[in-house]
């Protein structure tokens, strides 16, 4: 291979060149030519420039960091391909960086100039190395709302590009797709979703719709980790996206509510309480009568939050980004043999794990399934359960974690969500025969701030499943419920969650702090009826009973005058 040497980044044209590779197979020979990018976190992610016969690209590069950490270098790459046999050569190139609002100055001329290109697939090419020129370690982040609103347009436009491109490569997918197609695309725009804080929901959620779309498509055998792992960081990405709006928002709420105005509407809600008898149990009157000043105004606060009926319902871009979860895994073991290999890829805000086993790995005992991450839940299936796919060739477990900050709930979030799919050979959920009502043990790990004195009086920790985008608790048929609680330390644990039949299968389970009924329902206040009428018959007889004595007292005590005469102390004998 041929390399410059150095250059500046985004207006050096670098050429990369292979030598006369020989091949004993004439003009089999393809090469895959690009360069590394940082992707999102800490992660980096192939960025291809051109696939096939082509031995020559002249492009401009972004300044990445190589191996070694160093901010102002790129590395470049040729991948030669002859018939499945592949050999990956890579070097390094000088790129001096461009720092503070030069950058994205930069990055803005190169995505107009991308952008006026006729050929869809350069114009996607040229947008995604504009905005990854943004995702250098060398570049600070944004100064202030009018630089953050230049990148986001930076992004919004690149991501515009490399989806629309996708578009096009998907709708002209004859049989199967490329696996060159499919890695090209998927980690263009894991690239140019690297920096979450510089992207609106719009691009996130049109970038997680690309790649859902790209992994989906039909293709011949299993995606390869590298092409999952940076499907999975975009979803990553869109979800942090939803997660500092959720923070900033609840910033807001949160410094709006300690003003003089909001304590005064918590102690009216208070006040309130106290005024009707029939509102809480004694216990709960009791505790609001005691408690005073901010603590009660924020007990009041928080119980009127969770007494609301619209319970916060979680993001689109969520629904969209666990559907892509979703995709994502079908396309790992797509192809498969039973137990050939398990894929786990793992970011802050997802996990997601995918393997395909023999149904006799499956029974109760063996293991507990759980997705990446320390706060994802563990699932324990039940004998009866696992014997419904006895027959089968092969099953599916699919487990699937998310942060539970991007999960509102009418109360604070206490764990990530998880979830689990079981599939059989045929890509269906196991047929699960009428009545059937086994119990599936969960252990949702504890996270989030613990509960204070006060809230521990009040609230208590409930397993909870999302249905329809909401935080479902309690539910009427006793389906699910919570089991125990084994805090080892405040906020530090697990809670055993419980649910009868497939109840859990295919929904995400988590933990809330939800508030304890104190409330005194009907059949408590005709039992309180019942025990005032006893004692009022009781009093009755007891005082009934005390005449008759007295009056008896009276009559046996009357007194009786006795003579007494001399004669009888005489002695007659």
């Amino acid at each position: 291979m041929e390399w410059p040497s150095s250059g500046a980044a985004l207006t050096t044209t670098f050429t990369v060149s292979t030598a006369a590779w020989v091949s004993p197979n004439p003009g089999a020979l393809r090469y895959t030519i690009g360069y590394v990018a940082r992707g999102f976190g800490r992660s980096t992610t192939d960025i291809v420039l051109s696939t096939g016969a082509a031995t020559t690209v002249a492009t401009t590069l972004p300044a990445n960091a190589t191996r070694d950490g160093v901010a102002s270098d790129a590395r470049v790459f040729v991948v030669a391909d002859d018939r499945g046999a592949t050999t990956r050569l890579e070097a390094t190139v000088r790129v001096s960086a461009v720092s503070g609002q030069a950058a994205s100055a930069a990055a803005a001329t190169a995505l107009t100039a991308a952008l006026a290109l006729g050929d869809v697939v350069m114009r996607a090419t040229a947008a995604v190395t504009a905005a990854a020129s943004l995702n250098s370690a060398g570049v600070a982040a944004a100064s202030d709302a009018a630089e953050l609103s230049r990148r986001r347009s930076i992004r919004a436009g690149a991501m515009g590009a490399v989806a629309d491109a996708a578009d096009v490569a998907v709708a002209a997918i004859a049989g199967t797709i490329e696996p060159e197609v499919l890695t090209s695309y998927v980690t263009s725009i894991a690239a140019v979703s690297a920096v979450a804080g510089e992207m609106d929901k719009a691009t996130a959620r049109r970038g997680v719709n690309a790649t859902r779309a790209l992994v989906s498509a039909p293709a011949s055998g299993p995606a390869d980790l590298a092409t999952l792992d940076a499907a999975t960081s975009t979803c990553g990405a869109a979800l942090e996206v939803v997660s500092i709006e959720i923070a900033r928002n609840a910033s807001n709420v949160t410094s709006s509510s300690s003003n003089a105005s909001s304590v005064g509407m918590a102690e009216a809600r208070r006040r309130k309480l106290l005024e009707d008898p029939m509102s809480c149990s004694p216990r709960r009157r009791k505790l609001l009568e005691s408690a005073s000043g901010a603590s009660a105004a924020a007990a009041a606060a928080a119980d009127a939050d969770a007494d609301d009926d619209d319970a916060p319902v979680y993001d689109p871009v969520v629904a969209l980004a666990l559907s892509t979860a979703v995709a994502i895994t079908r396309a790992a073991v797509r192809g498969q043999a039973a137990n050939e290999t398990a894929s786990e890829m793992s970011q802050a805000f997802i996990g997601v794990r995918a393997e395909r086993i023999f149904p006799k790995d499956l029974r109760p005992g063996l293991r507990a399934f759980s997705a990446p991450g320390r706060n994802a839940a563990e699932y324990f299936i039940p004998a009866r359960l696992a014997s419904f796919v006895y027959r089968d060739a092969h099953v599916d477990v699919f487990t699937y974690r998310i942060s539970g900050s991007t999960l509102p709930s009418a109360t604070r979030m206490m764990s990530d969500g998880s979830a689990l799919e079981l599939l059989n050979d045929d890509g269906v959920y196991p047929a699960l025969p009428p009545g059937y009502d086994e119990v599936m043990t969960v252990h949702v790990p504890m996270s989030g701030i613990p509960m204070k004195p006060l809230e521990r009086v009040l609230y208590e920790y409930r397993c909870a499943r999302h249905e329809a985008g909401k935080w479902v608790v309690d539910d009427p048929q006793r389906r699910w419920w919570t089991e125990s609680v084994e805090e080892e330390r405040p906020g530090q644990g697990h809670v055993v969650c419980k649910g009868k039949g497939g109840v859990f299968l295919g929904y995400v389970v988590g933990l809330v702090i939800a508030p304890i009924d104190f409330t005194v329902d009907e059949s408590l206040r005709e039992s309180a009826t019942t025990i005032n009428i006893y004692w009022y018959v009781i009093g009755g007889v007891a005082a009934f009973a005390m005449m008759y004595a007295m009056i008896g007292l009276c009559c046996g005590m009357r007194r009786s005058h006795v003579k007494v005469t001399g004669d009888d102390y005489l002695d007659k004998s």
